[in-house]
């Protein structure tokens, strides 16, 4: 049985070439003159139109699969670790800035975090800011970073990186000057 993406797909290609044939049928039977550049536009503009819906559909699918996926992740873990990432000269540098097995404090840090519709499926080339690992048990079961303050990405999912919400970069930027990180992500933009 095809995904409900893969449905959605195939019936807005089928209605985009549906009109394609229709338009090419009028197009050389009946139409003259300006009637014909008319026809022309209403295409390119159906095409268009399937396109960013396409786009659009896959942003939110994008956007649920990544919810649901750090929302079990979340709920499944037994410890959260949050590192602070930057570049040295010797390589990369880690430091451990937050640690906790309590799992009021990981749903706290799991609620801070909300998805815009990403339309992209880009990836900026840095290794991100902070690590977020969380644990089942012993083992780490979910690893994301956060990038630019603004969008993270999943360790071992091709999703790219997904965009947060300007209120999910605001509460996560709070949570971090209440941990007092701050200056350290100051000190790495530079």
């Amino acid at each position: 049985m095809p995904s409900e993406m893969g449905m959605f797909i195939t019936i807005t290609v089928f209605i985009w070439l549906f009109f394609v044939f229709l338009a090419t049928l009028v197009y050389f039977i009946f139409l003259r003159g300006r009637l014909r550049y008319i026809v022309i536009f209403l295409l390119v503009t159906i095409g268009v139109f399937a396109i960013a819906s396409v786009k659009y559909y896959k942003g939110v699918q994008k956007t649920k699969r990544v919810t649901n996926l750090l929302k079990d992740g979340f709920n499944e873990s037994s410890r959260l670790e949050v590192s602070h990432l930057s570049w040295s000269d010797e390589g990369e540098d880690e430091k451990i800035v937050y640690k906790t097995q309590n799992p009021e404090d990981i749903q706290k840090i799991a609620e801070l975090l909300s998805f815009g519709i990403s339309l992209n499926d880009s990836i900026c080339k840095c290794t991100g800011d902070m690590r977020f690992d969380l644990y089942k048990g012993d083992q780490l079961h979910l690893s994301f970073t956060l990038h630019h303050q603004h969008h993270i990405r999943i360790k071992g999912f091709s999703f790219g990186d997904v965009n947060m919400t300007p209120e999910s970069i605001e509460k996560l930027k709070k949570w971090q000057v209440d941990l007092g990180i701050t200056k350290l992500l100051e000190e790495q933009d530079r």
